[in-house]
């Protein structure tokens, strides 16, 4: 009887597998993996409810920690089950060339028009002449290299063209449907949203109205801050077409934000398949933080952008094999190098990116070693004008990399100052500390930004840290390690390593990825219920995704909308004198009290107000009633809130003129701005009647430097009627 059942045991345990006991433990894995996936991102949520308060407990930490530990899990049962498959590239076989055909002859004769072009631009600004030609020939190269890399594009797609189904329809009208919202988001109301005019954005604004009105004669040389006059250049053209006012200024970022979440949709999709591309898009269109970029005028966006060029012209570069897509990807990096300083690391990104898949897929390079090739030429040929400025002058180039360098010496000692511990190492634990906080509840700390509060709405900051959790351990997927180095290598060179971390601009370039992360783990949860419940799990869990799109979409409007322009960055003190002094200096002139630095001439004034008429009084007296008064309008008091003085002032105006109107300027904030006391024409005459009557604009000068005033003309006489 033992020997029988000894025979019998092994030949029941090895009996392989029926078909239906395999799919029943298949959907038993998938229904534990689903579980896992839900208990962390329930455990991820309560985490990011600790995180809500100013001063969060280390609990919240603590439960995001047994929220990655369970994503972590949950993925490795649901990959194994219901893996995310890597989108397929077109099948793409390259043609033989016949190097006597007339295509062939006439791309070479393009492409040597190209690079003379290039070398005489080079030579022309070495000896510092002819720059209007400069900008032609720089064009005729571009243009030329481009329109040579489409006619050598000789290729056959083998696969065959989608048909334009119900499906292709409705994701087209979806990615349609993110585009309006992304610009309902950004245009209504852009010159009074954001309300504060930041001095750094005016200043920006002034460099291009420069460039509109002719004084910079080279715009391949370096304006404010260093920064190339081509990134300018851009907001120039902008104001050109929609007013050379805040407005118009503001439309570059518009533009280029609207881009940016299309080619957000493209790289993402080419990465991860289309569902993770329309969430990391709509996630993108509706982020308060890219939100405020693209409203504001200041360049930083262009950075994104650039950086967005030149990874999506890679990727499908790489996929397409088209000369013209790897032109495209060399001005993508050239135009990294001449816009703001955090795009210049993407080339770093894309050039980790190359490696990786050089190292670890055969024969990658000698597929693609020629599209690289003309990646780096189309980057030469960009970059030639601004070769000469590095090359004259190397310092420019790094300037500012040295300048917020935390291991510079100023820097070095005002980050010991400011946190207090002995040494650098602590400086940088601090610092990573910070960065890391800074996306789920510390915030950023730049005066540009002003977002002392999470960069990332509630609901989707809890994904995005489950999503780093899962997406970092996956490095040896060439698409995975691209997005982990986006991520990390941008905050560490951008953030960790730079002085008063976080400060948003430098890590301008993260924005987009961050979105990827959460993306990926909603679609791994879809992923799981569809393979577990088929069709029907898929609407359901379709709906529920529905339901989280719209809370992020609500939390992000209401960080920006209520309470980032209102208690957060509201209208300064100059942004509300400046909106002021346009809407009455057409009946006052103004006279500014204030501070010894208090001026109308302040960048943001400057920019707003370039007509002003007004005088800078600042802390000096003021002989009143006033002894020059305008021909035809009135005066319009204006004091500080933050002057020494203040009471003895209105006490003085309102001797002077008793009839004047007061009234108080406050933030949205609650924080008082400045006084104003409005005093018409006829009253400051009543008060001195032998005041001089200026008929002359005075451009903002010191109360010191104002010119003679031409003589009161004698009152007519008024003779009466003859009988």
């Amino acid at each position: 009887m033992s020997e029988a059942v000894q025979r019998e045991g092994p030949s029941v345990s090895m009996r392989p597998q029926s078909g239906g006991e395999r799919v029943r433990a298949r959907r038993g894995l998938t229904a534990v993996g689903l579980l896992l996936w839900a208990a962390a991102v329930a455990v991820a949520l309560r985490a990011q409810h600790y995180l809500a308060p100013a001063e969060p407990p280390e609990s919240g930490w603590i439960w995001y920690g047994v929220a990655m530990v369970l994503a972590l899990v949950a993925f490795a049962f649901i990959e194994r089950q219901a893996p995310l498959p890597a989108p397929s590239p077109p099948d793409v076989e390259l043609l033989p060339w016949d190097r006597r055909s007339r295509r062939w002859v006439l791309a070479a004769a393009l492409v040597g028009v190209a690079v003379v072009s290039s070398g005489v631009v080079v030579w022309l600004l070495q000896i510092r002449h002819g720059y209007q030609a400069t900008v032609w020939l720089w064009l005729l190269a571009l243009s030329t290299l481009l329109v040579a890399a489409l006619i050598t594009g000789r290729q056959r797609v083998r696969t065959a063209v989608a048909p334009f189904d119900s499906r292709r329809l409705f994701r087209i009208a979806v990615v349609g449907a993110i585009i309006l919202l992304t610009v309902a988001l950004r245009v209504p109301k852009l010159a009074q949203i954001p309300p504060e005019v930041h001095g750094d954005e005016a200043a920006c604004g002034l460099e291009a109205r420069r460039i509109l009105s002719g004084e910079v004669t080279n715009v391949f040389h370096v304006g404010w801050y260093h920064i190339p006059y081509l990134s300018f250049g851009i907001s120039a053209l902008f104001m050109r077409i929609f007013g050379d006012n805040l407005y118009g200024f503001r439309m570059a970022s518009v533009f280029q934000g609207t881009l940016s979440v299309l080619l957000m949709y493209l790289i993402t999709k080419r990465l991860f398949g289309v569902r993770v591309a329309l969430l990391t898009a709509f996630l993108l269109a509706v982020s308060h933080w890219h939100i405020h970029f693209s409203r504001s005028g200041i360049n930083y966006l262009q950075a994104l952008f650039a950086a967005l060029v030149l990874f999506h012209f890679l990727l499908r570069g790489f996929d397409t094999r088209r000369p013209a897509d790897f032109i495209l990807a060399g001005y993508g990096a050239g135009l990294c190098v001449v816009v703001y300083y955090a795009a210049r690391l993407a080339p770093v990104l894309a050039a980790g990116y190359v490696l990786h898949r050089a190292i670890s897929e055969p024969g990658f390079l000698r597929r693609q070693w020629s599209g690289l090739a003309t990646a780096v030429l189309g980057a030469v040929v960009f970059l030639a004008p601004m070769s000469v400025v590095y090359a004259h002058n190397p310092e420019v180039f790094v300037s500012r990399t040295q300048g917020v360098l935390v291991f510079s010496p100023e820097n070095e000692r005002h980050a010991l100052y400011s946190y207090q511990v002995p040494s650098m190492l602590d400086v940088l634990e601090i610092q990573a500390v910070n960065s890391l906080k800074a996306f789920n509840s510390r915030g950023e700390t730049s005066l540009q930004h002003g977002h002392r509060a999470p960069l990332i709405d509630f609901w989707t900051s809890a994904l995005f840290v489950l999503g780093v959790a899962v997406v970092t351990p996956r490095l040896r997927q060439a698409r995975y390690f691209f997005v982990t180095i986006w991520f990390w290598l941008t905050l560490l060179l951008g953030s960790v390593l730079t002085v008063d971390s976080l400060f948003s601009p430098r890590v301008i370039g993260i924005v987009p990825v961050l979105f990827i992360f959460p993306a990926l783990i909603v679609d791994g949860g879809w992923r799981a219920t569809t393979a577990l419940l088929g069709r029907v799990g898929t609407y359901v869990f379709g709906a529920l995704v529905a339901v989280f799109l719209v809370l992020a979409a609500r939390a992000n409007y209401a960080d920006y909308f209520d309470l980032h322009i209102h208690r957060l960055q509201p209208a300064s003190f100059n942004t509300e004198l400046s909106h002021f002094v346009l809407e009455v200096n057409d009946r006052y002139r103004v006279y500014l009290i204030g501070r010894p630095d208090t001026s109308l001439r302040y960048d943001t004034e400057h920019f707003l107000l370039p007509d002003v008429d007004g005088v800078e009084v600042r802390d000096q007296p003021l002989p009143l009633p006033l002894n020059r008064v305008p021909a035809d309008k009135g005066v319009a008091f204006l004091i500080e809130d933050s002057a020494a003085d203040v009471p003895e002032r209105l006490a003085a105006l309102k001797q002077a003129y008793p009839n004047g109107k007061l009234q108080h300027h406050i933030a949205t904030n609650g924080a008082p701005l400045f006084d104003s006391y409005l005093v018409e024409h006829d009253t400051l005459v009543a008060a001195k009647p032998d005041a001089e009557i200026d008929h002359e604009r005075i451009p903002a000068l010191l109360l010191s430097q104002l010119p003679p005033a031409a003589p009161h003309p004698p009152a007519a006489v008024h003779l009466p009627h003859a009988p």
